[in-house]
């Protein structure tokens, strides 16, 4: 990145995309294990359907969480950026 303003533009603005890549697939990347660990669990739990309720109850929130933070901060953060940096092409 150049070292202007509008370089510093261009690497927060990529940053922040990289932050929304990383936590568009931490639910992929966390899920698998757990997952895995989960049908393994299964064999060895009587009450399973409580497992499977809480595994349920638990991607919900997990997948709620992520989305608000995309929604409330990131995304609203990163169009911010990129019209500041429209402003500041357009001059």
């Amino acid at each position: 990145f150049d070292d202007t303003m509008l370089g510093d533009l261009d690497k927060a603005v990529a940053q922040l995309e990289f932050r929304i890549r990383q936590l568009k697939g931490f639910m992929w990347w966390y899920w698998l294990p757990f997952g895995i660990g989960f049908a393994i669990s299964l064999f060895y739990v009587n009450q399973w359907y409580l497992l499977v309720g809480l595994m349920i109850l638990t991607f919900a929130g997990s997948r709620w969480e992520i989305q608000r933070e995309l929604n409330k901060r990131l995304r609203p953060q990163r169009e911010e950026l990129l019209a500041l940096r429209r402003l500041l092409l357009n001059g």
